[in-house]
C-alpha cells in the first residue's frame, strides 16, 4: 500500500504502475508526486512492455536432464566432501578382503595388506580430489606407487623356490574379486568423464584391492606367479581404464 513518495518512487524504479485509493490521495496532497505521474518519461518508460524471453529447447531439455541426474544415491553420494568419499570407497574396498576370509579361509597370511590399504588410499584421495587440479606429477607419482607398488615388494622379497602353478586362476580370481568395488568408484566420482590419469589410477587402486585379496587366498611365494598372477592384475586395470578414456574420446570426436 503505497503512502509515502519514496514507496512512490522505489514503485516507479520497479517499473510498476501504481494505483488505489491511497495513491489518489497521496498524488491529490503531494505535488512532487503529481509532477512526477504527469512526467512523459514516466509515462512512456512505464508502458513498455517487458520482451518475452524463451530458452532454446535444446539447452532447456540439457537442463533438465542435468537437474534430474542430481537426484538420487549418486548425486547423494558425489555431493559429499571428498574425505568422506574417500572413506567411502575404503570402507568399501575393506569388505573384500573381509568376505574372501570368511566365504574361503586359506592360508594365505595377508603379510602386504598394510601397504597395499595405504597405497589404496593414496590413489582414491589423488584421483576424487583431482577435480581441484592436482598436479600431473602428483597423479603419475601415485599411479606408480599404486601399479608398482606389489610389483615391487614380490620382485624383491619372493624367491623362484616351489613352483609357478597357475597364475592365470590368481589373475581372474582377483580381478573378478575386486570388479564390483568399480560401482562404488563410479558413484562416488564427481566427473562424467575421466581424464587417461584419473583413470588409470582408479585402475591401479582395484589392481591393489585384488592383491590384497589375494594375500588370503594364495599362499604361494614363487616370484614368478606373484608377478604374473597378482601383480599384473593392476596392470591390466590400468590398461582396460587409458583404453576406455581413449575410446570414449574417439567416440566423441
Amino acid at each position: 500500500m503505497i503512502v509515502s513518495c519514496a514507496e512512490l518512487r522505489d514503485a516507479f524504479r520497479r517499473g510498476e504502475r501504481p494505483a488505489g485509493a491511497d495513491v489518489d490521495r497521496h498524488v491529490a496532497e503531494c505535488a512532487a508526486c503529481r509532477e512526477l505521474l504527469a512526467t512523459p518519461a514516466v509515462g512512456r518508460l512505464l508502458s513498455v512492455r517487458e520482451p518475452a524471453f524463451s530458452l532454446d529447447p535444446a539447452f532447456e531439455a540439457q537442463v533438465a536432464a542435468d537437474i534430474a541426474e542430481e537426484r538420487g544415491l549418486r548425486a547423494t553420494l558425489r555431493s559429499l566432501p571428498t574425505w568422506q568419499r574417500v572413506l567411502l570407497a575404503c570402507a568399501g574396498a575393506a569388505l573384500l578382503p573381509v568376505l574372501q576370509v570368511w566365504l574361503r579361509p586359506s592360508p594365505g597370511r595377508g603379510d602386504w595388506v598394510a601397504p597395499f590399504a595405504a597405497a589404496f588410499v593414496l590413489a582414491c584421495a589423488v584421483s576424487f580430489a583431482s577435480a581441484r587440479a592436482t598436479p600431473g606429477f602428483q597423479k603419475l607419482g601415485t599411479l606408480a606407487v599404486a601399479a608398482g607398488l606389489p610389483a615391487l615388494l614380490w620382485a624383491v622379497t619372493a624367491t623362484d623356490t616351489g613352483e609357478l602353478a597357475s597364475p592365470g586362476l590368481c589373475f581372474l580370481y582377483g580381478g573378478a574379486f575386486s570388479l564390483p568395488l568399480l560401482g562404488l568408484f563410479v558413484l562416488l566420482e564427481r566427473r562424467d568423464r575421466l581424464g587417461p590419469s584419473d583413470a588409470a589410477l582408479l585402475g591401479g587402486a582395484l589392481g591393489l584391492v585384488a592383491a590384497s585379496v589375494l594375500e588370503y587366498h594364495c599362499a604361494s611365494a614363487h616370484r614368478g606367479h606373484l608377478l604374473l598372477g597378482h601383480a599384473s592384475i593392476g596392470w591390466a586395470f590400468v590398461a582396460a581404464a587409458l583404453g576406455w578414456v581413449q575410446f570414449r574420446g574417439a567416440r566423441a570426436r
